[in-house]
């Protein structure tokens, strides 16, 4: 009993060792991936201030170019140019509107010529569903989904109509780019409309290598998860052994009681324990003693045999008492020494 408890021991300092340098692995390993993190966020919020200056700017250098109606092809060709120029990093949809919220030209021509035409053929069933107020709201909120929106909604029959009125709004659009406008003006300074950029894919999310910091992180967490595993079935155990070494008749009844309750059931059950190593069975009430000669509960000897030097009671088959470690193996007598001196020849 006294070796299995020597190994756990053993087990439990290894086992808090892990625990211990697991924790401290996965709080710096943690913080090394929030610090990533917070920087590859602050990196992209600046790209992305970055970004809206120069689309801001865009917009504003364009607009000067522009000082009567209709506009100048030759600019609506630069413009035509930017947006594939751009491409790749954003999509750059442009238009102007009068003073009036008549539309002047957008860029690209192909995406606002299909919406116009669409406003155009379905403007009495666009008002009577009200989602748009007028057609600067609807390029606005479609622009990006000039290719895909559906507009079978518009159709003019009842089913449409029904459709129109009880369909929830996001299920139809989703604004997901930034609109900046401007107004423009004629070269004696009188207002001539507004121009519009709508900027369609700005980098809104942060990316950063995280696997560099989640394979650590991983590890160290699963190791201290197993750790503290370990240590909570590695307790009760202990509780088993520690019980049976006492004599205690229901050792497996704490440690499940240990296994589930933890510190609770440990305390418990170090309060409860005899003080002394395993008592004798008292043979009359069949209890179980804590030391001493006669039993506790009925007043019987409890043992057969006690130790020579403390005078603890011990059962036969011991070979070492309990209580002050005295060997309890019967010596050979030695033949005194007149007796040893007649038989020799």
């Amino acid at each position: 009993m006294q070796i299995k408890k020597r190994i756990l021991r053993k087990m439990a300092l290894i086992g808090l060792a892990v625990f211990a340098v697991s924790g401290l692995a996965l709080l710096i390993a943690a913080s090394l991936y929030n610090e990533a993190q917070e920087r590859a966020e602050a990196e992209a919020r600046q790209n992305r201030e970055e970004q809206i200056r120069k689309y801001r700017a865009y917009l504003t250098e364009t607009a000067k170019k522009i000082t009567k109606v209709p506009v100048d092809p030759h600019i609506v060709g630069q413009a035509q140019a930017r947006f594939f120029d751009e491409y790749r990093e954003a999509r750059l949809y442009l238009w102007a509107m009068d003073t009036h919220g008549q539309y002047l030209f957008g860029v690209p021509d192909e995406a606002f010529a299909r919406l116009n035409a669409a406003y155009d053929k379905y403007k009495a069933a666009i008002e009577e569903e009200g989602r748009f107020a007028d057609r600067q709201e609807f390029i606005r909120r479609q622009i990006q989904d000039h290719a895909v929106f559906d507009w079978s909604r518009y159709l003019p029959d009842e089913a449409s109509r029904v459709n129109r009125r009880h369909s929830p709004d996001w299920s139809w659009y989703q604004e997901d780019g930034r609109v900046f406008s401007t107004p423009f003006e004629s070269a004696e300074g009188e207002m001539l409309g507004n121009l519009y950029v709508k900027v369609v894919g700005l980098d809104d999310h942060s990316w950063f290598q995280s696997g560099v910091y989640e394979v650590p992180v991983t590890i160290s967490a699963i190791l201290f998860v197993t750790s503290i595993v370990f240590l909570w079935f590695l307790l009760p155990t202990w509780v088993y052994l520690d019980a049976r070494g006492r004599g205690m008749s229901s050792p497996v009844t704490w440690s499940a009681l240990t296994l589930i309750s933890l510190v609770f059931g440990l305390a418990a059950y170090l309060i409860v324990r005899p003080e002394d190593g395993a008592g004798a069975v008292c043979s009359k009430c069949g209890r179980t003693a804590t030391g001493g000669t006669y039993c506790a509960w009925c007043g019987s000897p409890v043992a057969s045999e006690f130790c020579q030097g403390c005078g603890f009671p011990t059962r036969p088959e011991w070979l070492y008492c309990p209580n002050c470690q005295a060997s309890l193996k019967p010596k050979p007598d030695e033949p005194e020494a007149g007796e040893a001196q007649a038989v020799q020849p």
